[in-house]
């Protein structure tokens, strides 16, 4: 219930949650901490996201915390 207030306030002020899921690497929305090797993806994907980011009116809160594919 609380969580579902936060998203609310959160939606009222403009500020949406950045989903990195399956992406390609972008450096003006994902902090990459990890470079992964994986040979099953292409390099400049996000594999993993540690840590989600928010942005404001499409102006960048918080980086989302990645690890990021390599060859």
């Amino acid at each position: 219930m609380t969580q579902k207030e936060m998203h609310n306030a959160f939606n009222r002020q403009g500020i949406k949650k950045v989903d990195p899921e399956n992406k390609t690497f972008d450096p003006n929305l994902h902090q990459a901490m990890i470079e992964v090797e994986n040979s099953d993806v292409e390099p400049g994907k996000i594999v993993d996201v540690m840590q989600h980011g928010y942005t404001m009116y499409d102006r960048l809160l918080r980086p989302s915390m990645v690890s990021v594919s390599k060859k």
